[in-house]
């Protein structure tokens, strides 16, 4: 037979169950097969078939090793020779073979052996290290090498580094002659001249002074006379000199927390510039809560949602999302007063179909997401944000979703959020919807694009719902919408739609069905495809004011029909092609252009009005077609009146002739104390009276009683023919 592997050797690793493990090489005894498992050999408990076969056998051990363990099959044949070759026998060709198998087998495992053994370089010409000391001589000692590559033995240091130092003591007429003697014994080899310190009595001698060759120091001349004795302190540069680069290892302080505890309380920051102090670097680092320091890993591959959500938890004002790619695997719920902030390079991907990514599921308080990236991952059903009373300087910010089937989902009880620079791309058919009972909510420059990938030219740019209570004061403001059958649907109350760009809506740019009081101003509409760029069903009280249509292949601008009442439009003159062919005006009436009046206002309680001296009373009224402004300025001091307070004065005829929706009034105020995060005025159904009301943060409202003396600055607009 041949030996044709220079394998000898195999491992496995055990499951807790298996216990026949091959050894697919060629082996003449089952004593020449060792089995090893955790690093030891095993004496029995074994049992070895196929010796002789070149293609190998297997081993059998039990019990079965446990899992995890590190299993060794070695072939380590003895070294004797016990075939005989009687004289003028026949030539035993196979016993013959039979031994050059096995002293190949010897030579296998002696070049495996040497494999393992320290060695120097075929080309280092530099003699061999020689004899290791003997077990005395090196008991205690750790092997080194010399300057010339020599090797030596050095002093053992501690497991953390603090070195083992030994002090020889040479006294005077015992171990030298003062004034004569040159040369002294060391008790052992310091190896290296920054490992030995010499003292004459309490005179440090520096190593120009000496010269030192293993054991033997020698003096540049004979220790002096008057010396009464010589100390020789040896040990590594671990003991009394700063630690060499590297030479304190994670592995030789991991083992005592306790150790690297104190070593980084100790640390401290000091931050650049006049008027810094230093801080506990520990406090530094924890001032930003990152999801790494919990476990995400951003592979893409490794579930991260337990991370992130265990960062959320702990209640730090903000969290950081480095770059990376994070599975997400279940959706990650938010609380008050948050902000994740995400890097450009990091993004959110899901892990299955059907899966909200972000979810407030009862409410998300002062709290707002920042530079949000979101990919669908290929998946479907996934909706990147789903958020329930998500207000109070609430908002999400320069957020981007891709390949998804929702971007944004705004249900009950977001009052007041912020939506700026949402972008949506490639396969979002439904990037931004509000459900039901949101309030003036903003949405700043949206960049919503569906012309490619899955669901392209389907679904509505942003949704303006329904469902139940009616969505109130949706502010839609700059941006651009293009790619599906409709930018905006509005089924809200009081929309408000300024400056944002169409293109490319396959059924209307924007579509009022059931929408009461909403308006449009400033759009501009541009399409190779679409029925029109205003579509009105079912509706009631409908602004459109200035658009500006740039393309004659849509079908009309306006299309409105007899379920639409009270509904305006107003379009300044324009080169020919724009804002054509119109369509019927039959349900659209034409608006005149804008007229300002002023007007005195002044405050009063509803308990007793009262009167007071006032030191600003300013009020003015825009009229923009049929968009209201109002706004003004009061001053007082020294009011008798108590009681909830009204603002009083507005002119009669351009309060709304239904106060549903409510117009909301913007307030700020001077020396007025009042509880919670805002204020805000509204038309209280008299016409020319506003109500002030204050908001808790738990988002109850009361009315504001008057005070006797205060300042306040007002302004609300809305649509005068709803």
């Amino acid at each position: 037979m041949t030996v044709t592997t220079t394998n000898s050797r195999i491992s496995y690793t055990g499951d807790g169950v298996s216990t026949v493990f091959p050894f697919p090489y060629y082996f003449l005894l089952p004593t020449d097969i060792k089995p090893y498992v955790s690093g030891a050999q095993l004496l029995n408990g074994f049992t070895v078939v196929g010796a002789g076969s070149t293609s190998g056998g297997y081993v059998t051990i039990t019990p079965a090793p446990a899992a995890g363990a590190p299993i060794l099959l070695l072939r380590d044949p003895d070294t004797l020779q016990q075939t005989a070759f009687p004289p003028n026998d026949p030539f035993p060709s196979s016993a013959t073979e039979k031994g050059f198998d096995k002293l190949t087998m010897i030579l296998q495992r002696v070049v495996d052996r040497l494999s393992r053994a320290l060695q120097t370089a075929d080309t280092d010409t530099t003699a061999l290290l020689g004899p290791i000391p003997s077990a005395t001589a090196r008991a205690g000692m750790v092997l080194g090498f010399d300057p010339l590559g020599q090797l030596i033995m050095l002093p053992q240091t501690s497991s953390i580094g603090a070195g083992d130092m030994r002090v020889d003591t040479f006294a005077a007429g015992v171990d030298f002659t003062a004034g004569v003697t040159t040369a002294l014994n060391l008790s052992r080899a310091p190896g290296s001249p920054a490992n030995l310190e010499i003292f004459f009595d309490s005179n440090y001698q520096g190593p120009d002074q000496w010269i030192l060759a293993g054991t033997t120091v020698t003096f540049t001349s004979a220790i002096p006379v008057g010396v009464v004795k010589v100390f020789a302190r040896s040990g590594t540069t671990l003991s009394t000199q700063i630690t060499p680069d590297e030479s304190i290892t994670d592995a030789k302080i991991s083992s005592s927390n306790t150790v690297l505890d104190a070593i980084v309380n100790k640390l401290k920051f000091l931050a650049a510039g006049t008027g810094a102090i230093y801080r506990a670097l520990r406090d530094k680092l924890r001032d930003r809560v990152h999801i790494k320091d919990y476990g995400a890993l951003g592979d893409g591959v490794t579930p991260a949602s337990a991370a992130i959500q265990a960062a959320i938890n702990t209640g730090a004002g903000r969290v950081w999302v480095s770059g990376g790619t994070y599975l997400i695997n279940t959706t990650i719920e938010l609380r008050d007063n948050l902000i994740i902030e995400f890097d450009k390079d990091a993004k959110f991907i899901p892990e299955t179909d059907n899966l909200t990514i972000f979810k407030a599921s009862t409410h998300a308080y002062f709290s707002q997401i920042r530079s949000a990236t979101l990919d669908g991952n290929g998946k479907v059903g996934i909706t990147g944000f789903d958020l329930q009373n998500f207000r109070l300087q609430a908002g999400l910010y320069e957020c981007y979703v891709t390949n998804m089937t929702n971007g944004a989902v705004f249900r009950t009880g977001c009052f007041g959020a912020k939506v700026d620079g949402f972008t949506a791309y490639n396969g979002v058919p439904n990037p931004i919807t509000c459900t039901e009972n949101c309030a003036v909510i903003d949405i700043i420059n949206p960049r919503l694009d569906n012309e490619t990938g899955v669901g392209a030219g389907t679904g509505n740019g942003i949704s303006v719902q329904a469902v139940g209570i009616p969505n109130e004061g949706v502010r839609i403001t700059g941006g651009y919408i293009q790619g599906f059958q409709y930018g905006v649907l509005d089924n809200g109350l009081g929309t408000r739609i300024s400056e944002t760009y169409f293109e490319q809506c396959a059924l209307g740019d924007v579509f009022f069905n059931g929408a009461r009081n909403s308006s449009a101003r400033d759009t501009q509409h541009f399409a190779a495809i679409g029925a029109a760029a205003f579509k009105g069903r079912n509706c009631d009280g409908i602004t459109i004011w200035n658009p500006d249509a740039g393309s004659g292949a849509r079908t009309v601008l306006y299309d409105f029909d007899s379920t639409c009442s009270n509904c305006n439009e107003y379009r300044a003159g324009s080169n020919a092609g724009y804002n054509t062919p119109t369509g019927s005006l039959t349900y659209l009436s034409q608006l005149a252009s804008r007229s300002t009046q002023s007007f005195t206002p002044t405050v009063a309680g509803t308990s007793v009005a009262g009167v007071g001296t006032y030191s600003a009373q300013d009020g003015r009224i825009s009229l923009h077609g049929g968009y209201v402004e109002i706004a003004g300025t009061i001053g007082w001091t020294a009011h008798s009146g108590s009681g909830p307070m009204t603002i009083n004065g507005i002119p009669a005829g351009f309060a709304p002739a239904s106060y549903s929706p409510r117009r909301i009034a913007q307030l700020e105020v001077d020396g007025i104390a009042y509880t919670g995060p805002g204020l805000y005025a509204y038309f209280n159904g008299s016409g020319t009276q506003l109500s002030v009301a204050q908001v808790s943060t738990a988002g109850a409202t009361t009315l504001l009683n008057l005070p006797s003396t205060g300042t306040l600055h007002f302004k609300l607009s809305y649509d005068s023919h709803a």
